[in-house]
């Protein structure tokens, strides 16, 4: 049985709102074969090797150098899941990196991996140092512990970055001002006792050719429809103004629909709404004359300072 999708939006202010249809073009690639260091190029400092289906990196405290092992490829878009663990030192997952000729062997982002809790943190290495930290709530959610095997997952589109620690948002970065493509490197860093591990490095890119497309074009709502008050404002932004005496339930007809249905789907939005909004992104939906009967709705509702929560929460 096939599945459709029509999205369908309601009471909130859209921008950024990209789509990209699965396919096999989206399935994830390995980056790493776990028998060898094919498509990977070790640059001067410490040793890299492959034990039992993992890359692992050790350098003594003696080696000043920072120790790189560099993707042959440069990438842009992209979705990376990997699984490391530290056993000791300050190593570091690179991305959008370019190669220079110092003891640190590259400029660009890491995601830092280490035996603390910064792990999951971004650092920009020839440019800003210290961008975003984990904050204490993530901190606690995650249970990152040195010396165990830990899921990282990076998330780099366009501007906008994220990384997950055990699926947990470690760090978020928006409309952010560095590079845009560049290589992956595993970091082993000088002057330390170092050995590091990873695995099951996978990557989806993520770009035209693999079909992200903008649902709204940033001017008018060509491919929605809707009987609502939905207004195009300027920064490519989509936003409900209810008209007099519409409030409530009432507006229901109001709602945004996409004309064309869809099947499986990776969705990137942005969105905000008034204080008490009660909003949402609605998909799968079967028969739009019901669709909270026919469909799912990812909530997107002010629950804050409630002490109890309803069925709508």
């Amino acid at each position: 049985m096939k599945v459709l999708n029509q999205w369908l939006l309601s009471g909130l202010i859209l921008t950024k709102f990209t789509f990209a249809a699965e396919g096999t073009d989206l399935k994830p690639t390995p980056l790493f074969n776990g028998k060898s260091l094919q498509g990977w190029t070790a640059l001067p400092g410490g040793a890299w090797s492959v034990e039992n289906g993992a890359i692992v990196g050790r350098s003594p405290k003696s080696e000043k150098r920072h120790g790189m092992l560099l993707s042959a490829k440069q990438y842009s878009d992209f979705v990376v899941t990997a699984k490391f663990r530290v056993l000791s030192g300050d190593s570091g997952f690179y991305f959008r990196s370019d190669r220079v000729e110092t003891n640190v062997s590259v400029n660009g982002f890491q995601v830092e991996i280490d035996t603390s809790q910064e792990t999951g943190g971004l650092y920009e290495t020839g440019g800003r140092a210290w961008v975003e930290k984990p904050d204490p709530e993530a901190v606690e959610k995650r249970g990152y512990k040195a010396g165990e095997w830990t899921t990282l997952e990076l998330r780099a589109i366009g501007r906008d970055i994220e990384v997950k620690i055990n699926n947990v948002l470690s760090a978020k970065l928006t409309k952010d001002k560095g590079r845009l493509k560049g290589h992956f490197g595993l970091q082993l860093h000088g002057g330390q006792n170092m050995h590091v591990e990873y695995k099951d490095i996978q990557i989806t890119e993520l770009n035209e050719e693999t079909g992200f497309v903008e649902l709204f074009n940033g001017k008018d709502l060509t491919g929605w429809q809707t009987n609502g008050n939905w207004v195009v404002e300027k920064d490519n932004v989509i936003t409900l103004k209810p008209r007099p005496g519409e409030s409530g339930w009432q507006r229901y007809p109001d709602y945004l629909t996409t004309k064309r249905r869809y099947k499986n789907f990776v969705l990137d939005l942005e969105f905000k709404f008034n204080k008490k909004g009660n909003s949402g992104v609605f998909m799968r939906i079967g028969d739009l004359k019901n669709h909270v009967d026919n469909g799912f709705e990812v909530q997107i509702l002010d629950t804050h300072g409630k002490k109890k929560f309803g069925h709508h929460d």
